[in-house]
């Protein structure tokens, strides 16, 4: 039997604001920063000392995969960050993580859907200090079919 492989280019994107570029902080929630655009990529400002993120809704279909990608361009975080996907809001209620440590550059992750509404997260790590910054090019979720 032949093996076949999943896509997920062309399935339709499931973040309303997924950038490349980003034109508008819109369809995110914050806590401990402020979004900005700069050069079309997404910065997130650390407002105060400790963990620092933003996050999105996403419908799913249980039972379903999906792919959640981000890249980024630039930092200046004296700690790593972090990527997450949960089923209540806010960074701390993740059934998944993932650290993207300290580098800039494209990270990604395959989940499966386990109820209707998924939230996918970007943040910083309880070190973070208070200016400090991280731009993203991309924060996309699409289905990996």
């Amino acid at each position: 039997m032949l093996a076949t492989r999943r896509r997920y280019r062309h399935a339709p994107e499931l973040v309303s604001n997924p950038g490349m570029p980003f034109a508008v902080t819109t369809g995110f929630t914050t806590s401990n920063c402020t979004l900005s655009i700069v050069g079309g990529n997404l910065r997130l400002t650390v407002t105060a000392n400790g963990a620092a993120y933003f996050y999105t809704t996403i419908a799913c279909e249980v039972g379903r995969y999906y792919r959640y990608e981000q890249h980024i361009v630039a930092r200046n975080l004296t700690s790593g960050a972090l990527m997450y996907v949960g089923t209540s809001s806010g960074n701390l209620a993740a059934t998944f993580n993932q650290n993207t440590g300290s580098a800039t550059g494209g990270k990604y992750a395959i989940f499966k859907a386990t109820q209707a509404t998924h939230w996918v997260t970007f943040s910083t790590s309880s070190a973070a200090l208070a200016g400090e910054t991280a731009d993203l090019a991309l924060f996309s979720v699409k289905e990996y079919v």
